[in-house]
């Protein structure tokens, strides 16, 4: 068709405008004619001759016609979706293991070729190539350094590191790991539960830093008493208390709520009675509490001042000073 075009210019060029293109290899004149078609490129062509230069140009052996008119916009894609900080890995399709199934949903979102669930759980593969990604937990940014970025939920099942931390669970403990690959060390589950003080201080003379401390708790409401009379609403709360202000003496005196002579506590109601957040986010937008606590958004912040019925406590942007 697109010779017939051709040969219509040169037979009615008196009366036709004909626009020549300037290509060696591809001297093609065109009709102005409107006839509009869509290329499978997307784009639209004044005509089919056209299209025609194009591929001819562009040397593409696939470019073809898709439909007659204008080529109709596509709606953008909205691929930006909020992921809960749950580590339930799935493998995808593509060979990588995603904190989630949102995060795949994302990845999917963004992909040029669909990814599908390939299986539950983390893909298998050589963790010691580097250079294998299959088996990487990831999250949704291809950045390299973000590869550690591994989502871990809040629940508390102390396990004991080969570096003498404790960890709240095997996934912060996977994280860490991953964190001190560039540095070619490993950290390894050596048992379950909270790490034992070391026999003598010649052994270890220097504590873990405080950033290895726990950041996240559940809104289990599971209250203990702590020694120093205060009420905890779970023993990972206490647990990062303790960590956070450096506190060796701080112990659970009991399970359950410290006696209060307040007539006024029975009053407040209880976590269950109160519509505090289940989930946040992985966004991260530190902001530092009244408390010393630093929470890594504004939702971790009201989910903890829900759950711990601190009416009084505020916040500012950022992390709070170590």
């Amino acid at each position: 068709m697109w010779l017939a075009s051709r040969l219509l210019c040169f037979t009615a060029i008196a009366t036709v405008a004909c626009t020549s293109v300037a290509h060696a290899a591809c001297p093609i004149a065109c009709t102005a004619d409107y006839s509009p078609i869509c290329g499978s490129d997307g784009k639209t062509y004044s005509n089919e001759c056209h299209l025609e230069v194009s591929k001819c140009n562009t040397r593409s052996t696939t470019l073809k016609v898709d439909y007659e008119g204008e080529c109709k916009s596509k709606p953008s894609r909205q691929c930006e979706m909020g992921c809960v900080e749950i580590f339930q890995p799935v493998c995808g399709s593509d060979g990588v293991t995603y904190p989630n199934k949102c995060h795949l949903e994302v990845a999917n979102c963004n992909a040029e070729n669909p990814i599908s669930i390939q299986s539950e759980g983390e893909c298998g593969g050589d963790a010691d190539s580097g250079d294998d990604e299959a088996g990487t937990v990831v999250a949704p940014d291809d950045d390299r350094a973000a590869d550690c970025e591994i989502a871990c939920t809040a629940e508390y099942r102390p396990v004991c590191g080969s570096d003498g931390v404790t960890y709240g669970n095997e996934c912060e403990l996977k994280r860490a790991d991953c964190n001190q690959r560039p540095q070619n060390t490993r950290i390894t589950l050596v048992a379950t539960g909270e790490c034992s003080s070391p026999p003598s201080a010649a052994n270890h003379t220097t504590q873990a830093p405080p950033a290895k401390c726990t950041d996240m708790c559940t809104a289990e409401y599971a209250p203990v008493c702590g020694s120093d009379g205060k009420t905890y609403p779970n023993r990972c709360t206490f647990d990062m208390t303790k960590c956070r202000l450096n506190i060796a003496s701080l112990s659970i005196a009991s399970e359950g709520e410290c006696a209060s002579p307040d007539a006024a506590t029975p009053e407040t109601p209880r976590p269950s009675e109160l519509r505090c957040p289940k989930s946040c986010t992985k966004e991260f937008r530190p902001v530092c509490a009244s408390n010393g606590q630093t929470y890594s958004n504004r939702c971790m912040f009201e989910q903890a001042k829900c759950t711990l019925r601190i009416a009084d406590l505020t916040f500012q942007p950022g992390e709070c000073p170590s």
